[in-house]
């Protein structure tokens, strides 16, 4: 019995060596470098410092794979010091060696700003080489970027050409861009029945954009029948994926409009949400909702607080008019001392850690 269980142990050995040394010599890669990847992704057992000391090897070989994920660590402070100049380094290297993944991820960190000042034009021509190889996440934000006139001149020609070329590998954002070229007519012929699976796919994929844009769809019956479900379905999706227009929709919709029945607990939850990401309108509303008790706690001193907030930003000129006619008529009331902590307030509330300190006045937080 040991012999037979020696002997398969053997067998099994022998076939994951042979396995192994298939595997190194068909493989594009250099050894230390799938060295440092097996030690990366745990394969060898999980060490990043391991995984740092083969990448370097063969980064400083001339490897534009291993430079490039040596790069990612330095920045992520993964095995290694964080230290930005070294990752960006390292991708920059990678980059002009032709290495798509590279060139796309240095984009994105110029963009950031992770070299310093944003520089969205450097970024897009990063973007482009990337994208010229094939590879479909830069596909698809150099679609984007042609779509907004983001570090290029705005065409939504360019736009359309690449978000069909994103969309074909299944990339969100190219999905989400052929959707929107379609549902306006931009670049494309006008079809919001072909926009819809487009949008869908991409919402499927986690774009939370692309979830926003179908909920208006849906509200508006835009490319197929108005369905305030599927409307409240896609803008929630959209919502707990952190966008701001989806939560302020959200907040809209609950208030009672378009037929929905009224729940202020929800409606003062989504605006605070939208409110926390610096949503002027949702602010607004919020002042509100606190003056007259709808969803929190009744507060005129928070009201007057946040209601200033809003009224620093870019409101339309009629709710600015209105917002500021109400706060002189609270403030007028309140004591000076009330005065006072509206003052410090505003200066919380300027900051979405400090808007967030009113989910302590919600009357009832939904289960989310």
């Amino acid at each position: 019995m040991y012999r037979f269980t020696a002997r398969v142990i053997c067998i099994v050995l022998l076939l994951l060596l042979t396995t192994f040394l298939i595997t190194v010599t068909l493989s594009p890669y250099r050894i230390d470098t799938l060295l440092g990847s097996g030690y990366e992704q745990g394969y060898l057992g999980y060490s990043p410092e391991k995984a740092v000391h083969w990448y370097l090897r063969a980064a400083e070989d001339g490897d534009p794979v291993a430079q490039f994920k040596l790069g990612i660590m330095s920045l992520k402070g993964k095995g290694t010091a964080t230290d930005t100049t070294v990752g960006l380094k390292w991708l920059r290297s990678a980059a002009e060696s032709g290495y798509a993944p590279a060139q796309y991820r240095l984009g994105q960190e110029i963009e950031a700003g992770t070299a310093g000042s944003p520089d969205y034009s450097t970024a897009a021509q990063w973007v482009a080489k990337a994208a010229v190889q094939g590879l479909a996440p830069a596909q698809g934000d150099l679609a984007a970027r042609y779509q907004y006139g983001l570090g290029v001149a705005q065409d939504d020609a360019l736009a359309f050409s690449w978000a069909i070329r994103a969309a074909e590998q299944g990339d969100a954002i190219g999905l989400r861009t052929l959707g929107y070229a379609y549902i306006f007519g931009r670049g494309a012929p006008l079809d919001p029945v072909a926009a819809l699976p487009l949008l869908i796919q991409a919402a499927d994929k986690g774009d939370g954009l692309a979830a926003e844009m179908l909920g208006a769809a849906k509200l508006a019956g835009t490319g197929a029948p108005k369905s305030i479900d599927e409307a409240l379905r896609w803008y929630t999706r959209a919502a707990e994926l952190e966008r701001a227009k989806a939560q302020f929709a959200l907040g809209y919709l609950y208030s009672g409009a378009e037929g929905v029945k009224q729940n202020l607990d929800l409606a003062a939850y989504w605006f605070l949400r939208a409110a926390e990401q610096g949503n002027a309108m949702a602010q607004a509303t919020l002042a509100s909702f606190l003056n007259k008790g709808a969803g929190f706690e009744v507060s005129k001193v928070k009201a007057c607080a946040i209601a200033r907030v809003a009224l620093r930003k870019n409101l339309p000129q009629d709710t600015a008019a209105h917002l500021t006619s109400q706060l002189a008529r609270d403030e007028a009331t309140l004591t000076a001392e009330q005065l006072q902590e509206i003052e410090v307030l505003a200066h919380l509330y300027s900051t979405p850690e400090g808007v967030a300190t009113l989910r302590a006045d919600l009357l009832k937080a939904p289960a989310h």
